[in-house]
């Protein structure tokens, strides 16, 4: 019943509207200025000037370092540590992880191919590649992915724009698709901030990983998350939270890296 009298009101509407516009009238008639003309943009057109200046706001530094928190559960593990991050761009990721009392438990290595990590608790040194970070995060993530993940930035960047979509709260979503991977990012386009990367294996849908950044700092270099939120799902799922309580951009940094020959090394 109810539709039926909101389509009867618009009929009303637009009879009375019709009606109206044949009347005669002997006002005195309104010059229009047409010396401004509105110009409407069609939703590729606004897709694709987000994304240029999304691509346009890099990140522009050649050394980042770093002090957080990080929370991390699964179902075998519930730990939380402090951690130091080095790095120098797109080369090397060096971080030393402490937990209560300052003492040291681990230092890692990561690097375009490799990873090592000492864990100074049991007096061990792995050696592993690239792949020992993707079976955690549950993603095929290359060295760039991982930097990236720090800095708050998009995932899998050489993906391929399959779709996109406006939101009503001035949000973008991108599809991008590279392989079997898909991920779809949120995008703020008033700051060119990337909320969020989810990522979706098609060989196996089941596997996703979702990462998140929130409360974002301005620094020397651009902006940065405060927070970042990686829930990767497969067999074994893990949620981990980094906080960070500090960053610096292009300081000389060192990376310590001297591994004891008492110590066992597993590859």
């Amino acid at each position: 019943m109810r539709l039926f009298k909101l389509l009867g009101f618009g009929a009303i509407a637009v009879f009375a509207s019709c009606h109206s516009a044949k009347k005669v009238t002997t006002s005195t008639p309104v010059k229009k200025d047409t010396s401004y003309v509105a110009v409407v943009k069609d939703s590729a057109t606004l897709a694709k000037e987000v994304l240029a200046n999304w691509q346009n706001n890099t990140l522009s530094y050649q050394t980042f370092s770093g002090k957080l928190g990080v929370s991390i559960k699964s179902p075998d593990l519930n730990q939380s540590v402090n951690a130091n991050i080095r790095s120098t761009k797109d080369s090397l990721i060096w971080v030393s992880l402490t937990g209560p009392f300052n003492i040291e438990g681990a230092r890692a290595k990561i690097s375009a191919d490799s990873a090592i990590v000492i864990n100074k608790l049991n007096s061990t040194v792995e050696k592993r590649s690239i792949g020992y970070i993707q079976n955690i995060i549950h993603q095929p993530l290359v060295f760039a992915d991982i930097q990236n993940i720090l800095t708050g930035r998009m995932l899998l960047q050489k993906g391929i724009l399959k779709s996109y979509k406006g939101n009503a709260d001035g949000t973008w979503n991108f599809v991008f698709q590279q392989g079997t991977i898909q991920n779809q990012i949120t995008l703020d386009p008033t700051n060119n901030w990337i909320l969020q990367n989810q990522l979706t294996d098609f060989s196996n849908p089941a596997r996703t990983c979702s990462v998140q950044y929130k409360n974002f700092q301005k620094t020397v270099a651009g902006w940065i998350p405060n927070d970042i939120h990686i829930v990767a799902k497969d067999k074994t799922p893990m949620d981990i939270e980094l906080s960070y309580k500090q960053v610096n951009f292009n300081q000389t940094l060192d990376y310590p890296f001297n591994i004891p020959s008492k110590y066992s090394v597993r590859q």
